[in-house]
């Protein structure tokens, strides 16, 4: 069977330290160290994770989180995305050539930083949902319902319903709000989770300084204090940078590049000022702008834009390269960074 190098983050340490703990498959996980940096990796066999059955694919799942958090327990480490593997050591390398600097300076803000996680809920969410249906325009909108099993009254179950989550969304929000307003200024930043049942109110993830966790413990015990009770509070952590920064490996696409390429009329070698050039020039030829009715020229000029951008990404010392076997080298670590998704 074919074996791999599974990646689990980019590690900061200042001294190499040996360490070691299990990963997938119960491999052992061991660091690749370059400088003050490492790749933390385990070998394991070429799996398709999407062809796995769920339970499978959940056992990964969780050998995957709990060898990041092992590892947090004693670094700082930036999570790659589930599922990110290399197929030989000569991309460690290639890796490490093409983003130490990136990650070092991600580090530099990152290395006393964890995410808390923290899940909002009402406590007894039935006598929420049934003071919402004592509100007088509930209560006066169910009397004037039509009667019988007719169409009308099928429409109006579902208005009724909208109108039941509308103020139940209400009521969230300006719960949210509340908690927003008293734990913002001990947090770096703060995004929205998905909410995965109707009794939670909101989950949040906080990327806060590790010397401002028994701040933020503070700040939930007076927020319970607050709503006496009525809301139940969870906090999740401390945590790898799971919500905020996940490393995603990107490696070369030839018919993408290519397509790019042919797009921008280039040759199979190009340096950055052929290619500005080349985009300036055309763009001029294909913008909208030219002929508004032109649906194909409109849709030129996206591809066009979209070409330049794909291969602004390929560009390494100012020169791209579109030779199908440089293309396949090609290999890079993107940070994937949500915004900022604070409903209020």
């Amino acid at each position: 069977m074919n074996k791999r190098q599974y990646l689990y983050g980019f590690v900061f340490q200042e001294s190499w330290q040996n360490f070691t703990c299990k990963g997938l498959d119960d491999q052992e996980v061991y660091f690749n160290n370059r400088g003050s940096l490492s790749l933390a990796m385990s070998d394991f066999k070429m799996t398709d994770f999407s062809a796995l059955p769920q339970k499978e694919l959940l056992l990964y799942l969780r050998q995957h989180h709990l060898a990041i958090e092992t590892i947090m327990e004693n670094f700082c480490i930036i999570p790659f995305k589930f599922g990110t593997m290399i197929e030989s050591p000569d991309q460690i390398i290639k890796i490490f050539t093409s983003s130490y600097n990136q990650i070092r300076k991600k580090f530099a803000l990152l290395r006393d930083m964890v995410e808390l996680d923290v899940i909002v809920s009402f406590n007894h969410f039935d006598q929420v949902f049934n003071e919402i249906r004592e509100i007088p325009s509930i209560k006066h909108f169910k009397q004037e319902m039509p009667s019988g099993s007719t169409q009308d009254l099928y429409n109006a179950q579902i208005k009724l319903g909208k109108m039941v989550n509308s103020l139940l969304d209400e009521k969230r929000n300006g719960i949210r709000k509340i908690i927003f307003d008293r734990m913002s200024d001990v947090s770096a930043d703060i995004l929205t989770n998905d909410i995965t049942q109707d009794s939670m109110i909101t989950s949040l993830a906080f990327l806060i300084k590790k010397k401002e966790h028994p701040v933020l413990e503070r700040r939930i015990e007076d927020l319970d204090h607050y709503f006496n009770g009525t809301i139940d509070f969870k906090i999740v952590g401390p945590l790898p940078f799971y919500s905020f920064y996940t490393l995603i490996l990107h490696k070369g696409n030839f018919k993408e590049l290519d397509f790019a390429r042919q797009t921008l009329n280039l040759p199979e070698k190009a340096d950055l000022s052929e290619i500005n050039e080349s985009y300036k020039k055309l763009s001029k030829i294909c913008h909208p702008d030219n002929d508004s009715h032109n649906k194909d020229l409109a849709r030129r000029f996206e591809d066009l834009n979209k070409s330049y951008k794909i291969i602004m990404e390929y560009i390494s010392d100012n020169r791209c390269s579109f030779l199908k076997e440089d293309v396949e080298q090609w290999i890079r670590v993107k940070a994937f960074e949500r915004e900022n998704a604070v409903m209020l």
